[in-house]
């Protein structure tokens, strides 16, 4: 795993931050764990909110195929550093290793299954997770199928998701064209209710 430095990553550049400072504490002994990390201001929003439009822009483009592997390779880093993972959220949580441990292969095999499920959806008549006999048939598993794909359940609801402001009000005009855009071009589960 990388070091920790204290410092946000905002696209690919390393940013210090200027506001109030903030560290963890082992709720377990009470010890401060540096590295101390600064809140980030406006700027910093606006910055990482325009990379994420842009990023969206250039990841709408791309296949089922691509979007599989990207997450079989954030599946697999995850598995690589699952060890320094659990030794930081153990120190800074309190919670006990074994179930951090669980939690790290949990999430991994979770994108795992997102991944085959991407790959599934280009097979024509695929079910997906539930082979040739889905439970309720194959229509019900289709739907299930669109729902629990990465970008379906990514979709914001309620006015919630995307990049998140914080206590910023001017920060939030950002936000709300990131969010519009992301629905704009995110095809929205039905509800139960439209689909009965």
């Amino acid at each position: 795993m990388a070091q920790l430095t204290g410092q946000m990553l905002i696209g690919s550049e390393r940013v210090s931050g200027t506001g109030k400072a903030i560290c963890a504490v082992d709720p377990r002994t009470g010890e401060r764990l540096g590295p101390e990390y600064r809140y980030g201001g406006d700027a910093e929003v606006e910055r990482a909110c325009a990379l994420a439009e842009e990023a969206f822009d250039a990841y709408r483009e791309t296949g089922p195929e691509e979007r599989a592997a990207f997450l079989d390779a954030i599946a697999g880093r995850l598995d690589d550093q699952a060890g320094e993972l659990v030794r930081r959220a153990a120190s800074e949580t309190g919670l006990p290793v074994a179930r951090l441990t669980g939690e790290v292969a949990r999430t991994s095999g979770q994108l795992r299954l997102f991944a085959s499920d991407l790959r599934a959806a280009t097979v024509p008549g695929s079910t997906a997770r539930y082979g040739a006999n889905p439970p309720g048939g194959a229509g019900v598993a289709a739907g299930r199928r669109r729902a629990s794909t990465p970008r379906a359940r990514a979709a914001p609801r309620s006015g919630r998701g995307g990049c998140r402001s914080g206590p910023s009000r001017s920060s939030g005009r950002a936000t709300s064209r990131w969010r519009s855009r992301w629905r704009a071009a995110t095809p929205q589960p039905r509800s139960r209710r439209a689909a009965r």
